[in-house]
């Protein structure tokens, strides 16, 4: 009987034993999972970022911004920690659905806006007509970038004149588009962002020659050196003589002046003989011949 009791006393103990074991185990794992949980936490942070495609010159609304929670040490330079610290502001690029909103792509608060509100200080908004053939068309997109070319007459020689195609302007960015009176959607103006002398470069190119866009990497910053395309270059000609050396080659070569013995040649001889133009009269039945 006393055995029994025995054996019963320490079963008893070893199922106390091990729900004490289970409950710790337990225990242990729920304050580990709230550790990590409460780490994660941690190592994220919110930042504003556009709720759809915002385009740059019009103030951001409540419904196009939102908090979305980003890597901690993955935070760009300049996020917006607050939603009402972005709304009212004016874009000064066009951005993505998804995209943080950082204060250097957002103007100053209390600006206007519009165009004039994607201006950067230091720079001028220009409009020009571009050629709707050979320019970029709908690809000229606003806030890309690209290169302007003028097509112009290259005064070569006198009155001789030589088509010249060049680049003129790189990297300028594109604030506005213009597809008014356009067919199928083709750009015919665009309104650039230049510094001012560029905009004295760009209204002397547009007086003197035809404006085409080169659609470029936004990733691309570096200036490309050309010489510009002529008609000769493009077909494989070879350059054109000018007029004036032309006309010289095709005149009369004077003789040589004669050398006497020594090599000293009769002064009269030295000075070369100048090209004569010879006029034949018939005065009667007597025939004259002048030269001058």
């Amino acid at each position: 009987m006393r055995s029994s009791r025995t054996l019963i006393m320490i079963g008893l103990a070893l199922l106390a034993g091990l729900a004490a074991a289970v409950l710790a185990v337990r225990w242990l794992n729920d304050q580990a999972s709230a550790r990590s949980s409460s780490d994660a936490e941690s190592k994220f942070v919110q930042v504003a970022v556009a709720s759809e495609d915002l385009r740059l010159g019009y103030p951001l609304t409540v419904k196009q911004v939102k908090m979305a929670s980003w890597p901690a040490e993955a935070v760009p330079q300049g996020g917006i920690a607050k939603a009402e610290d972005a709304v009212g502001r004016v874009p000064l690029a066009n951005m993505v659905k998804g995209e943080p909103i950082l204060e250097t792509k957002l103007a100053a608060k209390g600006a206007r806006g519009g165009l004039i509100a994607s201006i950067k200080p230091g720079k001028r908004a220009i409009s020009v007509g571009v050629n709707e053939v050979v320019g970029v068309s709908g690809d000229a997109l606003e806030g890309s970038f690209v290169d302007v070319l003028v097509n112009t007459s290259d005064s070569v020689d006198g009155d001789r004149q030589r088509n010249i195609s060049k680049i003129v302007l790189q990297r300028v960015r594109v604030l506005a588009v213009s597809t008014t009176g356009a067919v199928n959607g083709r750009v015919n103006a665009v309104t650039l962002e230049v510094s001012p002398d560029d905009a004295e470069k760009l209204d002397l190119a547009r007086s003197i020659g035809t404006l085409s866009l080169v659609l470029r990497s936004q990733a691309e910053d570096m200036a490309a050196a050309t010489r510009g395309a002529t008609r000769e270059g493009l077909l494989g000609l070879p350059p054109r003589a000018p007029a004036a050396a032309a006309a010289a080659a095709a005149l009369p070569k004077p003789a040589p002046a004669p050398v006497r013995e020594g090599g000293r040649a009769e002064a009269s001889a030295v000075l070369r003989a100048e090209p004569k133009t010879c006029v034949d009269a018939l005065i009667g039945s007597e025939r004259r011949s002048e030269c001058f």
